[in-house]
């Protein structure tokens, strides 16, 4: 799946709640990491992975995640990959709010 196709239907599909902690977790973990670099989409495919079944809005939107997030990382990397993705996030938010 491309970029574009995972932001036409992959995003729209997440409900708003985890779209606000994935922009909070990534920009509060790169704010803490001794190097941004090691935040990324493989962190965070991992760490959804792990906390699935502890975080009822992780496990509500994973099928619609983990394509999303792989979507990312294979056009453009892991690091540059959640960057746009959460660039990404962002402008939809701001669709969303009006």
């Amino acid at each position: 799946m491309d970029i574009e196709t995972a932001k036409r239907t992959q995003l729209p599909r997440i409900d708003a709640e985890t779209l606000r902690w994935m922009v909070d977790f990534v920009t509060w973990k790169k704010r803490k990491s001794p190097s941004p670099g090691l935040v990324c989409i493989n962190f965070l495919l991992d760490y959804i992975d792990l906390r699935v079944h502890d975080y009822y809005f992780l496990h509500r939107n994973y099928t619609h995640l983990m394509p999303m997030l792989r979507a990312y990382g294979d056009a453009l990397g892991p690091v540059s990959g959640l960057d746009r993705l959460i660039e990404d996030i962002k402008k939809h938010q701001e669709t969303l709010a009006g």
